[in-house]
């Protein structure tokens, strides 16, 4: 593992639980929401973690697709349809890295734009964040009403004022920031009492291919809506910030990489019946935010989540229910460090031209709450400027 450059340590395992405001929530709705079967599920999820820290060597972030996740749990989508995206995505992604269709793609996500997606996805994060704490996003796995939100608002202000506390106080500093206020969490939660939820069995469902009905509707609903983010976010967005992060370091973050990642993990995930995948710049910036270096802290965090798979085929234990401990207001103050800390990344522009662009891209995205429109505007926006000659520090 040291030749590999790996590490396993306690900042690098605070720094692996960076990216849990986004994964929980969407993993928890999923299966109980929309019925995905938890084990394959929970081990794909695993297996991608460990690989993509082997892989990558550096701490790149696995976590759902959110278009899909998003419009299946509001729509209440089958599993099926899921699957059926999660393969048609990953074929896609695939063709367009075995191809010559990745050049083409990168000249659609200039700097500006790439920039302006960094800022709407962090605004995107901070209004997610704002939802948790304050009760609007409901644990689907909660057979009872919300915290009141004076309660939530209590414990948003207190797990942020640990966050500050093990991030900036020297004396607090040994102990990783994302470890002490998820640990307050599950303080509560233990306090709470335990909430019901789905049972995880230790069985496997049957492998086989989504039908043709499931395939038209995930094209359709899913993977129209999911492909423009992907490839803004998860590919070129991600490659960037891995670069700002890392320098050098990243030189395996490339886009070809990527594209390969998520097309595996997806066509794995349609075939299983599992959750589609992806890697995401937020969640490179939150793991790297709250400690972590290396691909270590995703390799530790994979073999935990097969861990918890574990103990539920041989013990029996309720995995979900473990999982909704977590009180979201905690989970929101964690998402709302992670979301300023990678909007400031679309700070590095170069001229008054490439900073309209990035403004527009995230202001767009974060009034609409729609990443594609944002992408859509800046894209625009860009070449008018171009046509125009206000084309200084537009980089391609």
């Amino acid at each position: 593992m040291n030749r590999l450059g790996l590490r396993f340590s306690l900042a690098e395992l605070g720094g692996a639980f960076g990216d849990a405001g986004t994964l929980v929530p969407l993993l928890v709705a999923l299966i109980a929401v929309n019925g995905l079967h938890p084990t394959p599920v929970l081990l794909l999820l695993g297996v991608a973690y460990i690989g993509s820290g082997l892989f990558f060597r550096l701490p790149i972030s696995v976590q759902p697709l959110k278009a899909v996740s998003a419009i299946a749990i509001a729509l209440g989508l089958s599993p099926e349809v899921i699957s059926a995206s999660g393969l048609l995505i990953g074929a896609i992604l695939a063709i367009a890295a075995l191809t010559g269709a990745l050049g083409a793609l990168s000249r659609l996500f200039p700097r500006a734009v790439v920039r302006g997606v960094q800022l709407g996805v962090g605004l995107l994060l901070l209004k997610v964040a704002y939802e948790l704490v304050t009760g609007h996003t409901v644990s689907p796995v909660a057979p009872v009403p919300p915290p009141p939100l004076v309660q939530n608002l209590v414990l948003g202000l207190i797990a942020a004022g640990l966050l500050l506390l093990f991030l900036y106080s020297k004396p607090f500093r040994r102990v990783p920031a994302s470890l002490a206020v998820l640990g307050f969490g599950l303080g509560i939660g233990l306090v709470s009492g335990l909430w019901e939820g789905p049972v995880l069995s230790g069985d496997m469902p049957a492998l086989a291919l989504p039908g043709w009905d499931a395939l038209s509707i995930a094209l359709v609903l899913l993977v129209v809506p999911q492909l423009p983010l992907t490839l803004g976010n998860a590919v070129f967005g991600a490659a960037d910030t891995a670069r700002m992060h890392f320098g050098e370091k990243a030189n395996r973050v490339t886009h070809r990489n990527l594209l390969l990642s998520i097309a595996g993990m997806n066509l794995a995930a349609g075939v299983m019946g599992g959750m589609p995948l992806c890697h995401g710049s937020g969640g490179i910036t939150a793991h790297h935010r709250l400690g972590a270096r290396t691909g270590g802290a995703t390799v530790m965090l994979g073999v935990l989540v097969l861990l918890l798979l574990a103990s539920a085929v041989f013990w029996g234990t309720d995995v979900l229910r473990y999982l909704s401990l977590l009180p979201y207001p905690v989970l929101g103050v964690l998402l709302a460090f992670v979301g300023v800390q990678h909007g400031l990344l679309a700070r590095k522009v170069t001229g008054t031209a490439e900073a309209a662009v990035a403004i527009l891209v995230g202001v767009v995205t974060g009034l609409t709450g729609n990443l594609a429109a944002g992408f859509g505007s800046g894209i625009a926006l860009y070449y008018l400027l171009r046509l125009a000659g206000i084309n200084k520090g537009l980089r391609g």
